[in-house]
């Protein structure tokens, strides 16, 4: 997990940077330090510090918001190119000329889908100048 993500979460569930660093096994001076320089980094006041406790100002929060949005994403991206790896999957474009079509079709397209059944693919029949030009066209 990103260490930013798990620093700043550790400091808002635990409400302090002692007891957030035992967690994190990690010293509560280097934790501080983490702290304040993401303050520095970011150009606002993330926590107000009353005696040990830490508690989160408004910008503080929307931060937080941010971070578990963000850790939301990553946990859908590894799942989902998890996925696509285990499943040996994905999407496959392919142009060719009329000529190759049906050796294309009957010969390559068969021994590829019993390979990767849970690709896709996409086929373009053009002549060779049109293929070119339009894989470079977004």
């Amino acid at each position: 997990m990103n260490r930013e993500i798990t620093y700043m979460l550790a400091v808002v569930k635990y409400g302090g940077i002692t007891r957030a660093a035992e967690k994190l096994f990690i010293t509560p001076s280097a934790l501080s330090k983490y702290v304040h320089t993401k303050e520095t980094e970011l150009d606002i006041t993330i926590f107000n510090r009353i005696g040990k406790s830490f508690q989160l100002t408004y910008a503080g929060q929307r931060y937080i918001d941010y971070l578990k949005k963000d850790q939301e994403l990553r946990k859908k991206m590894r799942l989902e190119l998890r996925q696509i790896q285990q499943q040996s999957g994905g999407q496959i474009n392919i142009g060719f000329q009329n000529a190759e079509a049906e050796f294309l079709i009957t010969s390559i397209i068969p021994r590829f889908m019993k390979e990767f059944p849970n690709a896709r693919i996409s086929l373009k029949e053009n002549a060779t100048k049109k293929i070119g030009a339009s894989s470079t066209k977004k």
